[in-house]
């Protein structure tokens, strides 16, 4: 009875999902960042090449309530993947969150925020709420697999931001990015 009663907090402990975090502070103005956040296919100059990210559909071509995506993806060129998403609490101007609908998560919620920052640019914020789906193999699959992978996937899109909307060094800096367990 105890060692059931183990293997169900094993297991409900690698189901718990996980949250990462990232703020930017950019030389733009709010409406420039949000414009280029809702092209659909500029999700593809923020996708690192090791994913061999491709838009495979779009509803429309610029992010709304209700649109869906699907893309392939290929990580390290070993197995391709398609990640089908659906944009909800879309607030023009301000933000929007993609849910993945079929992919590679058990549960990938994306929120995409950019904020005035005091009119001297803008900060542009992604909030990404996630669980894996391979139940016992999924604290090795985040520690071997996933985690560097977000990570390094977030950094380049960090640093793509920085080429394309940084001109001030002062800005280049204001950066925050943090990957959690959520207990």
């Amino acid at each position: 009875m105890i060692f059931i009663l183990f293997n169900i907090f094993a297991i409900s402990l690698n189901n718990m999902p996980y949250e990462l975090h990232v703020k930017q502070l950019i030389h733009c103005t709010p409406t420039k960042a949000w414009d280029f956040l809702c092209d659909v296919d500029n999700l593809a100059i923020l996708t690192p090449s090791f994913l061999h990210f491709q838009t495979q559909y779009k509803s429309h071509d610029k992010v709304k309530n209700g649109v869906v995506f699907v893309h392939k993806i290929k990580p390290f060129s070993i197995i391709g993947l398609t990640w089908t998403s659906y944009i909800t609490q879309f607030k023009q101007g301000h933000s929007f969150s993609d849910i993945q609908l079929d992919g590679p998560y058990k549960t990938w919620i994306h929120q995409h925020i950019v904020e005035d920052h005091q009119g001297e640019g803008c900060f542009v914020t992604d909030k990404v709420l996630f669980s894996l789906k391979f139940g016992p193999l999924n604290p090795l699959l985040y520690a071997l697999v996933v985690k560097p992978s977000i990570l390094k996937a977030f950094e380049f899109r960090r640093q793509k931001i920085e080429r394309l909307f940084n001109t001030e060094s002062a800005f280049q800096k204001n950066y925050v990015l943090n990957l959690k367990k959520i207990k």
